[in-house]
């Protein structure tokens, strides 16, 4: 027979028992979460492959990685997703959002040499030992500037013996680089320049060929970010490809003769000039040391201009003179007359010290005579007479 106190003991023993168990699985429940919670795998990085430029020596390396746990694991740049060396910053575009599983070609990095990154405790180098079939491409630029001078080609002017020298260059990152022109990485030096002659500043991505035209006196180096080249080179143009401006501190400018006329009434010789400017900007050269006229009565400043455009150009003025006169230009001369006779007489422009005044005295007389011509043909009509 079940007395109170007995019955109540067996209640308590058994709601003491469904605690415990209650517990138990409680606890149980606890330890089955915590090791699950703690069970993330890390994310390991993966070099693709590696392909190395042969016209800059730079790599262009490919990266994926991979992912083993079943959701997305976030890992921010820094101490554990990080690039180090290779002149590279921690950043390079490297995700920081890692999806669930393997992923192949995330991102390239485009470095000068060996590369680290750093991803959850794994280290991983580049380039590697996997060289990529062809070029993945370029990536974005985060050390110190290289971008590599080209000399595409050399053209000799036969009538001046000057070059003009075609160049371009290769940026072989995925960004726009930008280089001071004139300044301590991007110059040219020599051959008649300033360090500032008109090269470019901003570099666009890849190789680029024509950019711009130099004309050179001689040999001239163009230093751009440590890589030097000079040029004229050893290949030459198939054709002219232009002139360059000129940026040196001397102007050449070549004196022509294009022929003579020799006028039988007067026995004196009219001489036909032009002139070349071998550069593509216009040059000033004052008449005086470096562009004056001597000879058998023939004045310093005998109608010559002093200002001379770019190019060949002919037929510019008329010298009128007995003797032979010698044209200086830029420590240039050509003597007249020469060997080749003009087919019909040039204008003829009176030169000198006085041909202004004479030329000006000349119409002034033809003014006179017209007026009075037409007042005595009036002064006829009034009276009567015609």
């Amino acid at each position: 027979m079940r007395t109170p106190k007995r019955l109540g003991c067996r209640i308590w023993r058994r709601g003491a028992m469904g605690f415990c168990l209650v517990g138990v699985g409680f606890v149980g429940l606890l330890a089955g979460a915590g090791p699950a919670a703690a069970d993330t795998q890390k994310v390991t990085p993966i070099t693709e492959c590696s392909w190395k430029d042969p016209a800059t020596g730079m790599y262009n390396s490919e990266f994926g990685y991979n992912n083993p746990n079943a959701t997305s694991v976030t890992v921010a740049v820094g101490g554990q997703n990080a690039f180090s060396s290779g002149g590279l910053p921690q950043n390079v575009g490297q995700p920081t959002t890692f999806a669930a599983g393997k992923h192949d070609n995330v991102f390239i990095v485009t470095s000068q040499q060996t590369i680290q990154w750093t991803l959850q405790y794994t280290n991983l180098n580049a380039p590697g030992g996997t060289a990529c079939s062809s070029n993945p491409g370029a990536g974005a630029f985060y050390g110190t500037a290289i971008v590599f001078p080209i000399l595409d080609c050399s053209w000799k002017d036969p009538t001046t013996g000057l070059y003009n020298a075609q160049f371009g260059y290769n940026n072989p990152f995925s960004t726009s680089e930008t280089v001071a022109a004139g300044g301590a990485q991007n110059l040219f030096s020599s051959g008649g320049l300033a360090s500032n002659s008109g090269q470019p500043s901003t570099f666009m991505a890849g190789q680029h060929a024509n950019v711009f035209i130099e004309t050179i006196q001689s040999n001239t180096n163009w230093q751009l970010t440590g890589k030097n080249l000079t040029a004229p080179g050893s290949t030459t143009c198939s054709a002219n490809p232009g002139s360059g401006a000129y940026y040196g501190s001397t102007p050449l400018v070549y004196p022509v003769l294009e022929c003579d006329f020799v006028d039988a009434g007067t026995g004196k010789t009219n001489s036909l000039f032009g002139y070349t400017n071998p550069y593509s900007t216009s040059q000033t050269v004052a008449v005086g040391g470096q562009n004056n006229f001597s000879g058998s009565g023939i004045a310093q400043n005998a109608g010559q201009p002093s200002s001379f455009l770019g190019g060949t150009n002919a037929n510019v003025f008329v010298v009128t003179h007995q003797g032979t006169i010698t044209w200086s230009l830029t420590n240039h001369n050509v003597s007249a007359p020469g060997t080749k006779t003009c087919s019909t007489n040039p204008v003829p422009i009176i030169s000198g010290r006085f041909g202004s005044l004479v030329v000006a005295g000349a119409f002034a007389v033809v003014g006179v005579v017209v007026l009075v011509v037409r007042r005595r043909r009036r002064l006829a009509r009034a009276l009567g007479l015609s």
